[in-house]
Order: C-alpha cells, then sequence, then structure tokens
C-alpha cells in the first residue's frame, strides 16, 4: 500500500508516464529525485493467489521500466 500528500501528487503524477505495473515505481523514484522523502512503514500483506508466470511478467515489466525510466531521466534531465 502507498500513501501521498496531495502536495506529492500534484507535483510528480504529470511527470509519471507508465500506466501499468511499474506505476508505482516510477512515481516513488520521481518524488524522491524532486526531493521529498519516503518513508517506510511496515505491514501485513497477504497474496491469496500465487502464480509464477505473473512474478515472470512483473519482473520483466519492472526491468523494462526502470531502463526506460534511467534513459529518459538521463537524456532529459
Amino acid at each position: 500500500m502507498k500513501v501521498f500528500p496531495r502536495v506529492i501528487i500534484n507535483a510528480c503524477l504529470n511527470r509519471v508516464r507508465n500506466d501499468g505495473f511499474f506505476f508505482d515505481t516510477e512515481f516513488l523514484l520521481l518524488a524522491e529525485r524532486s526531493g521529498y522523502s519516503i518513508e517506510q512503514i511496515p505491514s501485513d500483506c497477504y497474496d491469496m493467489k500465487k502464480n509464477i508466470l505473473k512474478v515472470f511478467s512483473y519482473i520483466l515489466e519492472e526491468s523494462i521500466g526502470l531502463l526506460t525510466l534511467r534513459l529518459r531521466l538521463l537524456f532529459r534531465g
């Protein structure tokens, strides 16, 4: 679960390009890069469905998203 103050949403949401699984990671990275601090609060989370194919597709999407974001920030600042 992720919770953001409205000021961070207003400042960073328009810069997020991904609308899939990588969305939250991109949002967090852009917020941190904009100078906002990220605080982690532990919580319990239970995933009822375990599907190994989904895990691999999530890993692939996350990797592609990280590479794309890295290139975008490198060339556009």
